[in-house]
């Protein structure tokens, strides 16, 4: 949410709060379910009385949370133009490529600036958008994908700081890979 400078961070704070809410109302209900089987009627019905209450206050969120979106919207604010990103399973191939052009194994950093220009080719909006630590979203997924290129066996599963390509990701950066991640 780039229209109002912290406006991500409102709306995960919002999102947040929906979500605390939902759990103080599911251990209501559960405390609620407990007196009525211990046959304490007065403080089960007390505590319907405070889940209702718990209702209403997520229904006054809600519609804060709401204002707060439509707010964005009239702030410019085209998150959803710039949502649009490239699926993982997109990376692979270059990631392979760098990596087979190195020699077979490098580290996440010479990855990425061996990459990058295979990959910017394919980046959209949503992918040069600043993620954690300020880092760009294509370079968070290039971290991403190697648990899912060591799944389909494209690099070897060893802990440590460098990738090492396999023999089945050499073949991968030279043909096509088939989508596996969705």
């Amino acid at each position: 949410m780039s229209g109002i400078p912290g406006g991500r961070e409102v709306d995960r704070a919002l999102k947040s709060t929906d979500r605390a809410l939902r759990a103080a109302l599911k251990a209501v209900s559960l405390q609620t379910s407990k007196l009525l089987a211990r046959g304490d009627y007065g403080r089960a019905e007390a505590m319907v009385g405070i889940g209702r209450s718990v209702s209403e206050f997520r229904q006054e969120a809600d519609v804060l949370r709401t204002r707060w979106r439509s707010l964005h919207s009239l702030s410019g604010d085209t998150d959803h133009e710039s949502s649009a990103s490239t699926a993982l399973w997109e990376y692979y191939k270059p990631i392979l490529q760098a990596l087979d052009s190195m020699g077979g194994e490098a580290t996440l950093q010479d990855i990425e600036q061996r990459a990058e220009p295979q990959i910017s080719s394919l980046l959209k909006p949503g992918d040069v958008r600043t993620m954690a630590r300020g880092r760009p979203r294509w370079k968070m997924m290039i971290r991403r994908a190697r648990k899912h290129l060591v799944h389909e066996g494209f690099i070897e599963d060893a802990t440590g700081k460098v990738w090492r390509i396999t023999p089945a990701g050499r073949r991968a950066a030279g043909g096509e890979i088939r989508r596996q991640d969705g």
